[in-house]
């Protein structure tokens, strides 16, 4: 079953389960899935899906930060739950010791030494990584493991 089936699925049972809450976020979801897919002009393929549910979930993060240092707790609970909902979507992230397990791999099998291979070692963990630890920590942690 596909992604975006499953979350169909999910929201017919959340509706018939009256669960306002999941109800509204799966429709947004979705909403916003199909203006998207409509936008591109063809269907989403699952790793599509997968980038478009990242997206979400780091948007929901950023406005829980915006309205937490804002006092506006009601509204970081909010997005809380929207986030929780969403990341049940999402494959399991890695913890930092995991993907410095899967970068250390990529450069004993690469021989790669200096910071010169930062590029091959990029593009041999990224499909590993992608959508499972934070992009924005990957390249750091790539640099500190070649330079060290």
């Amino acid at each position: 079953m596909s992604l975006l089936a499953k979350i169909s699925e999910d929201l017919k049972t959340s509706m018939k389960a009256r669960d306002a809450e999941r109800t509204s976020t799966l429709k947004m979801m979705l909403a916003d899935l199909k203006k998207e897919q409509i936008d591109l002009k063809r269907e989403h393929n699952e790793e599509e899906t997968l980038a478009f549910l990242s997206k979400q979930a780091k948007r929901r993060q950023e406005s829980i930060d915006a309205f937490s240092q804002a006092g506006r707790v009601d509204l970081a609970d909010k997005e809380k739950a929207e986030l929780k909902i969403i990341e049940g979507y999402l494959p399991q992230q890695l913890s930092p010791e995991e993907a410095r397990t899967i970068v250390q791999d990529a450069i004993a099998a690469l021989g790669a030494s200096t910071a010169k291979d930062v590029g091959k070692v990029m593009k041999e963990i990224m499909p590993k990584l992608k959508g499972r630890y934070p992009s924005k920590d990957i390249k750091p942690l790539v640099d500190s493991m070649l330079t060290s």
